[in-house]
């Protein structure tokens, strides 16, 4: 996992594994088991030395007598930003259970948004891939055994025959390769390999389309985390900085950093987002709506829901458009290609049969 402020990788559990633990601690805390011997079960539980030893951890931290935030927040880069803030509020609230099957949900629509968006687009560069090997073949193998057939039959080649050589196919290949190998860096790749970046992260965003949905997975996650913040009673200057940090994303926690430094000097939260150009209109009268009303905490589950939904439409239509495009550009390469190299034959044959 990573601190999306600083942009530094920091090893720690999975969206995948998060889910998995808040959900059993959520059980237990219910059934009103130890949680001592009942983590130090889940350790033992957890397959691999990557969920086993943060989690023999977390039981020596709770057998010492630390309440479940106070551990949680001594192994803090293990979890998601802000997990101990609100597991603390769930203690202090008598409603820890709660808190802690928020938690998984919260890691687990996390987890879904990131594969919607790499499901969307790993088709289209897998194709572009094989596309680009495809194009390399007839470069360097049945272009160069065309021309020499033609050479050897002394047959005067047409300008498109020339012009669409081995240097055509490489650059058709390139061009495919390019926005491929850019959308595989920036959304495919997992994040313990590609550590986000302020300019990597901007990018993500900028992408035609598929920067779009990025950028509702990044609002999704920012109110998710907003909302399970502020309904646990943490302060929301608090709440701003942590959710912006959860976001995964240096430009939302930048814009997050500077909205909390205003609202804790005592300005409300709807004309802050009015001001910042990075949140839509909807979001922002929704908030300022629901501040005359008398406070915003039920409105981030409705925002969730909506940039959740909006995401999943966003990478649908990426994912299309993506694949028209590359199926698109590889058909009108390899048409150009036959055309090119069935010319000089078909040209032949006609001289041959006017001969007749």
């Amino acid at each position: 996992m990573f601190s999306a402020g600083e942009g530094k990788r920091v090893s720690g559990f999975s969206g995948r594994d998060q889910e998995w633990i808040w959900r059993e601690l959520a059980q237990i805390v219910r059934q009103g088991r130890p949680l001592p011997a009942a983590v130090r079960e889940m350790a033992d539980a957890g397959w691999g030395l990557r969920r086993r030893a943060p989690l023999r951890k977390l039981a020596a931290a709770l057998e010492e007598g630390r309440s479940l935030s106070e551990a949680v927040e001594q192994l803090e880069r293990h979890f998601h930003p802000g997990a101990a803030a609100a597991v603390r509020s769930g203690e202090e609230g008598d409603r820890l259970a709660e808190v802690l099957f928020s938690l998984a949900d919260s890691a687990r629509q996390r987890t879904s948004l990131r594969y919607r968006i790499a499901l969307a687009i790993t088709y289209p560069v897998i194709m572009t891939l094989f596309a680009s090997l495809i194009l390399c073949f007839i470069a360097f193998w049945i272009h160069p055994m065309f021309h020499q057939m033609y050479d050897e039959l002394a047959i005067q080649l047409p300008a498109m025959t020339m012009l669409v050589g081995v240097g055509f196919h490489l650059g058709a290949a390139t061009c495919m390769l390019i926005p491929a190998a850019l959308l595989f860096l920036l959304y495919i790749i997992p994040p313990f390999l590609a550590p986000p970046r302020k300019i990597m992260d901007l990018l993500r965003l900028k992408f035609p389309l598929v920067g779009r949905s990025m950028k509702q997975i990044v609002l999704t996650r920012w109110c998710g985390a907003m909302g399970l913040l502020v309904n646990a009673g943490i302060p929301e200057p608090a709440a701003l900085r942590l959710a912006g940090e959860g976001s995964g994303n240096a430009v939302m926690n930048a814009h997050s950093r500077r909205m909390a430094d205003r609202v804790a000097s005592g300005q409300n939260l709807g004309s802050v987002m009015l001001s910042n150009t990075f949140f839509p209109g909807p979001l922002v009268w929704m908030v300022q709506a629901s501040e005359a009303a008398g406070g915003h905490a039920r409105v981030w589950a409705i925002a969730e829901d909506l940039y959740r939904d909006r995401a999943d439409l966003w990478a649908r239509v990426a994912g299309i458009f993506l694949y028209v495009f590359f199926a698109l550009l590889t058909f009108a390469v390899v048409a150009a290609t036959v055309i090119a190299l069935m010319l000089p034959l078909v040209r032949l044959m006609g001289a041959m049969g006017g001969g007749f």
